[in-house]
């Protein structure tokens, strides 16, 4: 099957933007702060975002008429997908799609210093993924094709394994990286040292 790729590890990518509502400005931010290259931005107006592929079949189409042109090798959708949308988009336009979610997962990757922090985003994508595993099983399962993410019900079942397994262990790495923390807060507070915490969104600062 085709394994997902971490985010923090694709580097550049060509890609468009798609969305339902005319200001753009923020995607497009958070796209050049990874330094993709944004080839253009395709918006069809709607209240509601189709619930089957996030915009109605003909702009499906006309997307993936444009990716290809463009030579683009992602899509970045506007929004937060479900798991089938994903699906139903990459089956369409034939490339990766990102929505709002993984594309701030991939910030957040390539900022991470710590081990923690590198921890907790890994933990953050695996569960991110779990939901669009489970969707290529039902689509195997009712005989249709997954899109990008085909590659049989027996080898998606093991790779679901494999994430969660490898979750597991990131839970039980953060825990003893929590005690080791936890302890030498206790020795700050002892030599009587002032604790700051600063927190922001993704582009902050």
């Amino acid at each position: 099957m085709t394994v997902f790729v971490p985010a923090g590890s694709e580097g550049t990518r060509r890609c468009v933007v798609l969305s339902i509502r005319d200001d753009v400005d923020e995607i497009t931010a958070l796209v050049g702060s990874l330094r993709f290259e944004l080839l253009d931005t395709v918006v069809q107006k709607r209240g509601h975002p189709d619930p089957r592929s996030y915009v109605g079949r003909g702009k499906v189409e006309e997307l993936r008429d444009i990716a290809k042109e463009l030579e683009a090798d992602l899509i970045i959708v506007d929004d937060e997908l479900k798991p089938s949308q994903v699906h139903n988009l990459q089956s369409v336009v034939g490339i990766d799609v990102f929505d709002r979610v993984r594309l701030i997962l991939e910030i957040f990757t390539r900022r991470a210093r710590s081990q923690e922090a590198k921890l907790q985003v890994e933990l953050a994508t695996l569960q991110y993924r779990i939901p669009l595993v489970k969707e290529t099983i039902n689509l195997l399962k009712k005989g249709e094709r997954p899109g990008l993410l085909a590659g049989g019900e027996v080898g998606t079942h093991q790779y679901l394994r494999e994430i969660r397994a490898r979750m597991a262990k990131i839970k039980r790495e953060l825990d003893d990286v929590k005690k080791v923390r936890s302890v030498r807060r206790k020795h700050r507070r002892r030599r009587s040292f002032v604790t700051v915490s600063v927190a922001g969104y993704t582009n902050a600062g």
